[in-house]
């Protein structure tokens, strides 16, 4: 799906802007935020967007400025300009749709235990995403698993433990159910055909990974080592 149609997807229905949205002080301290990512960035070119998308950019955002791809795109990318066929797992409405879900109040939490954990980070001289990255490209499970159980440690002892709950319930478990089921499904459909499907790695480990439900689908799972 391009960037053109995708947009309406990301931008509020009632016109709001986002300093409309979270208001004066959450505004400058995300402009202190960004401008520690980029001193010439500030909070104006998100201010069509919707609370949770300028949320999810925010840890990714230094990355994408410095050119850099998200796997699956990476991968996209090179399937098509080989000829291949290429699919989707989750449609882009549904995949928005997990984080569309929640009312406003709550998008506003969310962004502000975002940049609060950012902070924390620093103060503690680290970077989540980094960590998690490094982890995924030493292709350690463990070490991978680690990194989200931070994550999800610091849901656990925050404030708005309920609400964050909630969030990594949509942004994991279900995905995992639902994804299992469209591998399933594309399997089913073409049994004498090799499918490659490609997940974020934090969808194989934890409890009810995709690997799970395949495994009580009936399939044999068997890591390949490079």
């Amino acid at each position: 799906l391009s960037q053109v149609a995708m947009a309406p997807l990301l931008m509020p229905r009632d016109g709001k802007t986002l300093a409309d949205s979270i208001g004066k002080e959450l505004t400058a301290e995300l402009d202190g935020e960004l401008k520690r990512i980029n001193p010439q960035l500030n909070s104006a070119p998100f201010q069509p967007l919707k609370t949770w998308a300028v949320t999810m950019t925010l840890p990714i955002l230094k990355y994408q400025l410095a050119g850099s791809k998200a796997v699956d795109q990476i991968l996209t990318e090179k399937a098509t300009k080989a000829g291949k066929e290429t699919l989707a797992l989750e449609t882009i409405q549904s995949q928005f749709g997990v984080l569309d879900g929640f009312e406003e109040n709550e998008d506003i939490i969310l962004l502000k235990e975002t940049l609060r954990q950012i902070k924390d980070d620093r103060a503690a001289g680290e970077d989540s995403i980094d960590n998690l990255l490094a982890a995924y490209t030493s292709g350690d499970e463990a070490l991978v698993a680690a990194e989200i159980d931070k994550s999800l440690k610091r849901v656990a002892e925050s404030e708005h433990k309920e609400l964050g709950q909630r969030f990594m319930k949509k942004l994991f478990d279900d995905r995992n159910l639902s994804m299992s089921v469209s591998i399933d499904e594309q399997l089913k459909l073409a049994p004498a055909k090799v499918r490659f499907f490609a997940v974020g790695a934090g969808h194989y480990v934890g409890k009810d990974n995709i690997r799970d439900h395949l495994t009580k689908k009936g399939y044999r799972i068997t890591r390949i080592e490079d």
